[in-house]
Parts: C-alpha cells; sequence; structure tokens
C-alpha cells in the first residue's frame, strides 16, 4: 500500500519483459479502479509504465511487426487495455520511455556472432527486422541503426581484412 492508500504491485521496471498473463490483467484491474477512484490523474504510475510495455511487446509479437511499425490503429487497440490512457499518451510515453531504456551496452562476441548470422540469413537492408531478432535472441534491446552502425564500422570490415 503505498502513502496514498492505494494498493501497488511490486514490480520492478527491470522486470517489464517477464511479466505474465494474470501480472497484467492484475495491474488492468487495479488500474482500472485507481483511474475510477481518481480520473484526472496526469502522471504516469510505474505500474501503467510496465503495462504499457508489456502490452506493446506482446501486441507487436502477436502482429509479427516492430513498435516501429505500429500504426494509429494499432495504438488505439493498445490503449483501449490501458485505463484512462488514450493512444497519443501511450505512444508519446513508448517513444520517450524507450529512448530511456536504450543504455548503451557493449557489444558480446554471442551479439557480434548473432548479427553476422542473421546479416547472412536477412541481408543488408532490413535492419529494423535484424535489431529485432537480434534483442530477442540476447535479451539486450538494440536498435536498427545501432546494428547497422556495428556492422558497417566493425564486422564488416573486419571480414574485408581477414581475407
Amino acid at each position: 500500500v503505498s502513502a496514498s492508500g492505494q494498493k501497488s504491485l511490486p514490480i520492478q521496471t527491470a522486470k517489464i519483459f517477464n511479466y505474465s498473463e494474470e501480472q497484467a490483467k492484475a495491474t488492468f484491474h487495479l488500474l482500472k479502479q485507481q483511474q475510477e477512484l481518481n480520473p484526472n490523474q496526469r502522471n504516469w504510475k510505474l505500474e501503467e509504465v510496465n503495462l504499457l510495455f508489456w502490452l506493446v511487446r506482446r501486441y507487436v509479437q502477436n502482429k509479427g511487426i516492430t513498435s516501429e511499425r505500429l500504426t494509429r490503429r494499432d495504438w488505439i487497440a493498445v490503449a483501449n487495455y490501458l485505463p484512462g490512457r488514450n493512444f497519443l499518451q501511450c505512444w508519446n510515453k513508448w517513444n520517450r520511455g524507450r529512448a530511456s531504456m536504450n543504455i548503451k551496452h557493449r557489444w558480446k562476441v554471442r551479439e557480434d556472432e548473432n548479427l553476422n548470422r542473421l546479416v547472412g540469413l536477412y541481408g543488408t537492408k532490413d535492419w529494423a527486422k535484424i535489431a529485432q531478432l537480434l534483442s530477442h535472441q540476447t535479451g539486450i534491446y538494440r536498435k536498427g541503426k545501432e546494428c547497422w552502425e556495428r556492422w558497417t564500422n566493425n564486422l564488416a570490415l573486419y571480414l574485408v581484412n581477414s581475407k
């Protein structure tokens, strides 16, 4: 129970992607109750952010697309599961929140190997897809541009020079 007397779920931001279906449903119902009690709430709660990230991840997995390709209609569908939030608020929070989550990580040998394999499979055109697959395999969020830069500046040069 928080200082304001409202229940809050013991969910850490680091566990966003480990959310279970049951946790998502419980969070949805809790947020719906809180929204009914305080319909003018503006700031995002940790539970809302966690649910948003879980919803977007689940939604793009079900549709087989990347989050960058979500349309207005997709964001409306996602927002339907966040009480008191509209599609624009969800879109803004997703885009701002992901930028702050994108902490720079050093590239690991395993990531380089996976990147080489994925470039071999998909070529050098669809970096968003390669980044999505690489992020899924390694658990480290990478953008398409980041993968392209790693490939162009490090791995492709290494392969050319090693021949």
